[in-house]
């Protein structure tokens, strides 16, 4: 039993993101945005920390991330439907998956079944592993389809209140009409009317979101809102629909939250380069009036949230200036002939930075040539870790330092540290003044 392939399977990427952040899991190159990671590589670094479970990180003794974190933070994102699914058989949670599957994401599903029902995860897991794999309902094999009638009954059951609103459904129907097209509303409103069956169905294909589409189809046919069996189905698309109006505020303040991050961490991308090139007293002083202006659009920018195309205008602003003082970075690497010798691909990022670097092969190539000529044409910044062992920088810096060559030991893992090494290099060698 893999219980990673399972797990990495069942995960959407929304969930993945969640698990990264929660557990402190990173994904190469996506630090300080792991959202925008692709999913294959979000769930690459999951199964890579799980590969580890039990070992410690480092020296603060934690260990690594096991699969039943993970599967324990699953329930208790979920802790009231867990609560629930204590009181019921196993039957029970079936029907209420197989009627509402929209509901419970599949890892949710896979962490109540290995919780609460072991010996049935145990001997399913394999058909479970199937379904994922073969995009079939999770507990298709294991329980039998109950019928459209009962799946109706239930929705009907699930539905509360009761509540009457003529004038709302009509305001409903007018608005779907311009969203999705009259004909379609229409071919739909006749389908529902046609039988029960046909209503269940829409109701099971439709996603969670627009499930009141069918159900106000529904209740405007022959005035099936005035019935009074139907009264909770019309509580229902009233819920829904302002759900819906909640979670799209919530969507537009989560964006405004998320441009406030993003323009924080421009800030700080700004401070840093301002803490590295302190000794520069031009390019500080340009540095300090570019913090101290993007300080003040910060302070506005919490009573401008709604002016989101001022935000946008002064976002593109501080980029081009970022990508400016690099411009002027390899002015410099160009002027002093500065070679990067490294196997690590963060440099192909930037395709000047690119043409500039040499491979610890082609490196050790020219050593072994004793290439004198190379070596005394260029400067070096060396990044250690792209070495395998020890004894063999070792050489190599015996090498450089014996021959009186200009280099210098960048260390670190991200593009930031080594941009930093590599301006200290250069401006200690000439005292450079931009």
């Amino acid at each position: 039993m893999n219980e990673i392939e399972l797990l990495s399977k069942s995960l959407t990427k929304s969930e993945a993101v969640q698990i990264c952040k929660y557990f402190s899991i990173h994904a190469q190159g996506f630090t300080f945005n792991i959202e925008k990671a692709p999913e294959p590589m979000l769930i690459s670094a999951i199964r890579n920390e799980l590969n580890k479970a039990g070992k410690k990180k480092g020296k603060r003794g934690k260990k690594h991330t096991s699969i039943g974190d993970i599967y324990e933070f699953f329930i208790k994102s979920d802790i009231d439907k867990v609560e629930t699914i204590k009181k019921m058989s196993f039957e029970d949670f079936c029907f209420q998956i197989e009627v509402h599957p929209w509901q419970t994401s599949k890892a949710t599903i896979i962490s109540i079944l290995r919780k609460e029902y072991a010996e049935i995860y145990n001997q399913y897991y394999s058909q479970l592993l199937h379904n994922i794999e073969n995009n079939k309902f999770i507990l298709e094999g294991i329980i039998n389809e109950t019928s459209s009638r009962e799946k109706l009954e239930l929705i009907r059951e699930n539905l509360q209140s009761d509540l009457k609103i003529e004038r709302l459904l009509k305001s409903l129907k007018e608005q779907l009409v311009k969203e999705l097209g009259k004909e379609k509303v229409e071919r739909m409103s006749r389908n529902v009317a046609m039988s029960e069956d046909n209503l269940a169905k829409e109701l099971i294909e439709a996603r969670v979101s627009e499930k009141y589409i069918p159900l106000t189809m529904y209740l405007l046919e022959n005035e099936n809102y005035k019935l009074a069996e139907n009264n909770l189905y019309l509580i229902h698309v009233i819920i829904i629909y302002f759900t819906q109006l909640e979670e799209k505020h919530k969507n537009e303040l989560q964006d405004k939250q998320r441009n406030i991050y993003e323009y924080e961490k421009e800030v700080k991308e700004y401070q840093i380069l301002k803490e590295n090139y302190a000794k520069i007293k031009k390019e500080n002083d340009y540095l300090q009036d570019k913090i101290e202006y993007l300080e003040n659009e910060k302070r506005q920018l919490t009573s401008q949230l709604q002016n989101e195309q001022q935000e946008k205008k002064r976002l593109d602003q501080q980029r081009q200036n970022y990508y400016q003082i690099i411009l002027l970075i390899q002015e410099k690497l160009q002027f002093e002939n500065v070679l990067i010798v490294t196997n690590d691909d963060i440099f192909d990022q930037f395709e000047w930075f690119k043409k500039r670097t040499v491979s610890i092969d082609d490196f050790s190539k020219h050593l072994r040539q004793d290439n004198i000529m190379f070596f005394q044409e260029h400067c070096f910044c060396i990044t250690r870790v792209s070495y395998e062992s020890t004894e063999k920088w070792r050489r190599h810096e015996n090498y450089l330092k014996q021959k009186e060559i200009n280099f210098v030991e960048l260390s670190g893992f991200n593009f930031m540290d080594y941009l930093d090494q590599i301006i200290e290099f250069i401006y200690q060698k000439e005292q450079i003044i931009l």
